[in-house]
């Protein structure tokens, strides 16, 4: 048996709305993540730059903290935040409390200046990492080369983006559901006067009425009218013959 018309315009609003709905979750679960990446890489810089009021070095090169740091997780060990400020060398010269117990810290050179954000693995769990450069003037004419680095857990920022997601794809399947239904009570009234001829014709093949009544829709009225036309030639035929 054939699927009926309302069945197969049932299938392509569905299809249609199912590729509408994955379209539009990809968009909004990518523009939600790139904020959130934005957020979290502005908020780095703004520790970034609240480590470098925090230092104070010295004609010889010894770099100490003159206050403590804006956030109290860098005072924590293990907290998932962490700072540091390494000579050119290489070699740690200063770090943030929350580096105590923890492995080596992925370490980037960038030019004076300029400044790196990248993806590390530290501990065991991914972090993002902000490295700046510069040129530390201690006196006319001599300055020390200094990197200053912020790391931060993201699996703080993956929980925040998992929690996202779940509440996206939640709400986006109840409304495709919704609107699944809101199109196959659409389609079932729109296609009401369909069967109305059908029960109309129905009635002419039993002999309980001659001709099509009733009001239909312009895209209709023609092939009622046609049909009605064609009943009433073959009636007028029919009886010439009997003539």
């Amino acid at each position: 048996m054939k699927p009926s018309l309302q069945s197969r315009l049932l299938i392509a609003v569905l299809l249609v709305l199912v590729l509408f709905t994955l379209l539009t979750g990809l968009a909004l679960d990518r523009a939600f993540r790139e904020s959130a990446e934005a957020a979290l890489q502005d908020r780095m810089e703004g520790y970034l730059f609240a480590l470098m009021a925090t230092v104070e070095l010295d004609r010889e090169g010894k770099i100490t903290f003159t206050r403590t740091l804006p956030d109290a997780r860098f005072g924590q060990p293990g907290s998932g935040l962490y700072a540091r400020v390494r000579r050119a060398d290489g070699t740690a010269a200063l770090g943030s409390p929350s580096l105590l117990g923890s492995g080596d810290l992925a370490s980037q050179q960038p030019k004076p200046g300029r400044q790196l954000f990248s993806r590390v693995s530290f501990n065991g769990a991914p972090h993002y990492l902000l490295s700046y450069g510069a040129r530390w003037e201690v006196a006319p004419g001599k300055d020390y080369p200094l990197y200053f680095e912020i790391a931060e857990d993201l699996r703080g920022f993956q929980q925040q983006l998992n929690r996202y997601r779940r509440n996206l794809w939640g709400w986006l399947a109840l409304a495709a559901v919704i609107l699944l239904l809101v199109q196959a009570g659409v389609l079932h009234r729109g296609l009401k006067p369909l069967r109305q001829v059908t029960r109309g014709l129905e009635k002419i093949e039993t002999g309980q009425a001659d001709r099509l009544t009733g009001q239909y829709p312009a895209e209709l009225q023609q092939l009622t009218d046609k049909i009605n036309s064609l009943l009433e030639q073959t009636r007028n035929q029919l009886q010439r013959y009997r003539d």
